[in-house]
């Protein structure tokens, strides 16, 4: 595990996640870079409603899908937009420098942007992890319309536990782009108001078609791979499950992430236990009586995010005086994270 490393005072986190045999952080922000047909003001805007974003971006127009992407958005369950405009045809690097922009935005739940190139992908995984790294976690969510087999080499070079890959065109604008699939996808996320349940089947009300069915054979083998899929159920379209693209860990099989409610409920509980002991930090003396009164607050919180269901068990957490710098506090936290219910198997002996 590595720790930020910054001279500011400050409270951050780090974590390992092993495997267990047996046994809204969905702030309901989502950060958004898209194309618009009129540039507004090059900063983050919030928007709260589809005429803000009207007011500032216009509609669509060829190449550009920023009002698609704000309506999907809205229409799925995010909150709040936070969203930075590009002309249309910028290149990664354009991308990257408005990812920078709102890297340093604070209260964002899931990141998406409606660029389907690779290397605008991989600079949006890179804010994404740094920003969490600051204190700010969230998570990613990106699209783009290839065949299957391009998919799947897509999610094993992202192969992280903080993104979302989604390989379907979807209709919700001017035109069929994966990247409104990706908006659905982020708006679903941002506004989970349980973390810990699992979106399987869940429903996005921003997408009104999908560009093609896939058949089971092919989304079993996505979904293995890290690509999130949908489908149309009854008229509307639906998650089949939301995974991230971490597949794998030094070459070898990693399924620990592959449900996005692990990596948010991580974040849920690490960033309660942050902001409930960064109050203690201003005046606080590193000796016993003070590490005492940490372990007792973190306790609380772990016990609080248990009844809420968020994990299954924990143990006492462990505060030491760093060895190596006496005015740093080491926390040591030990839990389990509840895993959702994504099938149920059923066996049985018959006899006639």
């Amino acid at each position: 595990m590595a720790i930020y490393s910054a001279e500011r005072p400050g409270v951050y986190t780090s974590y390992a996640v092993s495997g267990v045999v047996g046994a809204a952080r969905g702030g309901g922000c989502v950060g958004l870079c898209a194309a618009a047909s009129k540039m507004g003001v090059d900063s983050v805007q919030t928007i709260l409603r589809e005429s803000d974003a009207m007011a500032l971006y216009g509609e669509d127009t060829a190449g550009c899908r920023m009002m698609g992407m704000v309506r999907a958005l809205l229409a799925g369950g995010a909150g709040k937009i936070c969203a930075v405009s590009v002309p249309a045809g910028t290149d990664a690097a354009g991308y990257g420098g408005a990812f920078a922009l709102l890297e340093n935005a604070d209260g964002i739940a899931v990141m998406t942007c409606d660029s389907e190139d690779a290397g605008v992908h991989a600079l949006l995984l890179q804010s994404v992890t740094r920003a969490s790294a600051r204190g700010r976690e969230r998570v990613m969510a990106a699209g783009a319309a290839v065949p299957p087999v391009e998919a799947i080499s897509r999610a094993a070079g992202l192969n992280h536990e903080r993104c979302v890959f989604v390989c379907q065109p979807a209709q919700a604008g001017n035109d069929a782009a994966a990247c409104y699939l990706a908006a659905g996808v982020a708006a679903a996320v941002a506004g989970m108001s349980d973390v810990s349940a699992p979106l399987s089947g869940g429903a996005l009300p921003g997408i009104t078609s999908l560009g093609g069915a896939l058949g089971d054979d092919v989304t079993d083998e996505l979904l293995c791979a890290g690509v999130t899929v949908a489908q149309m159920s009854g008229g509307q379209a639906a998650m089949v499950r939301a995974v991230t693209t971490r597949t794998t860990r030094d070459g070898a099989s990693d399924r620990l992430f592959h449900d996005i409610s692990v990596i948010l409920i991580i974040d849920n509980v690490l960033g309660s236990v942050r902001d409930a002991l960064r109050l203690r930090l201003s005046g606080a003396k590193n000796n016993a009586q003070t590490r005492d009164s940490i372990a007792t607050q973190t306790q609380l919180e772990l016990s609080l995010k248990r009844q809420q269901g968020m994990i299954d068990r924990y143990d006492p957490p462990v505060v030491t005086q760093d060895e190596a710098d006496p005015s740093v506090c080491n926390v040591a936290l030990d839990f389990t994270v509840t895993r959702g219910i994504n099938q149920i198997h059923i066996s049985a002996q018959i006899q006639v």
